[in-house]
């Protein structure tokens, strides 16, 4: 706990550089938005390619805010729940 704590502190741990799922689905996933990329990319005007670019990039965003939030909120539950453990009469 010692040395997590001082890798945090330091700013060399990052819990989401640890996370990253390795399902199929996820690979998968990973496949179809870049085949459709590439796609969008050779098959429409620039102007346009640009477009999905920037829909692409809101989604990204709106993701990464989601996925703070769920960290957030499970970090602050799970705090709760040591604190109850640990206060707890029984």
């Amino acid at each position: 706990m010692k040395e997590l704590l001082k890798e945090w502190y330091s700013g060399n741990f990052a819990p989401c550089d640890h996370v990253s799922p390795k399902t199929p689905e996820y690979f998968q996933s990973i496949h179809t938005i870049d085949h459709n990329k590439e796609y969008f990319k050779s098959n429409l005007p620039p102007d346009e390619y640009t477009l999905i670019e920037e829909l692409s990039s809101s989604h990204y965003r709106l993701a990464a805010i989601e996925a703070y939030e769920n960290f957030r909120y499970g970090f602050r539950l799970g705090i709760q729940l040591l604190c109850e453990s640990l206060l707890s009469s029984d």
